[in-house]
């Protein structure tokens, strides 16, 4: 891989419970994770750091993807006063295909996320034009709370501009929406993109 086309993820979550429980399970609780995901994470171990502070802490994670046991070690920053929890990848198998880091921010109600994805993606151009210049209704209307809608997106990464066709489908009870890509730039850095 040539690192010069390397890229930045970042990821804007919504969850489905208070922001200071979610920053509490990966501040000081990573290591039960395990327990409940046995089959996917296997074991989480602080290397440095401690499990209370967090801030700056380095953990080593075991995982399967695919059948296959790889690991990862990934340095934990927290902005607890604005909710943020930041990873940053410093080793691992993931290192081999990507450079991933991480930020999560939780500053929103779930209902106002979804409501922008849903039925207001078309209005992100005029926040943002210079990297999102434009969102097009494909299949399905903007504001549908059955089914599923598909969306033509053209942003910039890099100064290069790109394409990416999605799936959107949304489930208004629970909270959450996938996001499947069917088409675009993304899928020649990823083998699949495919978001919750």
């Amino acid at each position: 891989m040539d690192f010069g086309d390397l890229h930045e993820v970042e990821a804007v979550l919504e969850l489905d419970c208070p922001p200071e429980k979610f920053l509490k399970a990966w501040k000081s609780e990573a290591h039960q994770i395990p327990k409940h995901s046995p089959n996917d994470i296997h074991a989480v171990e602080l290397h440095e750091g401690d499990w209370e502070s967090a801030h700056g802490s380095i953990k080593k994670w075991d995982y399967s993807v695919g059948g296959k046991r790889e690991s990862l070690k990934e340095r934990v920053e927290l902005d607890e006063a604005n909710k943020i929890i930041k990873f940053t990848v410093l080793e691992g198998d993931v290192m081999k295909m990507y450079k991933v880091e991480a930020i999560l921010e939780l500053d929103c109600p779930p209902g106002k996320f979804l409501k922008a994805f849903k039925s207001e993606a078309h209005q992100i151009p005029k926040l943002t034009p210079n990297n999102i210049h434009s969102v097009e209704l494909r299949e399905g209307d903007w504001g549908s709370d059955k089914g599923s809608s598909i969306k033509f997106w053209e942003y910039s990464v890099g100064g290069k501009r790109e394409t990416f066709k999605e799936r959107v489908e949304v489930d208004e009870a629970n909270k959450i929406i996938k996001f499947t890509c069917l088409e675009g730039d993304v899928l020649q850095e990823y083998k699949v993109f495919n978001p919750i």
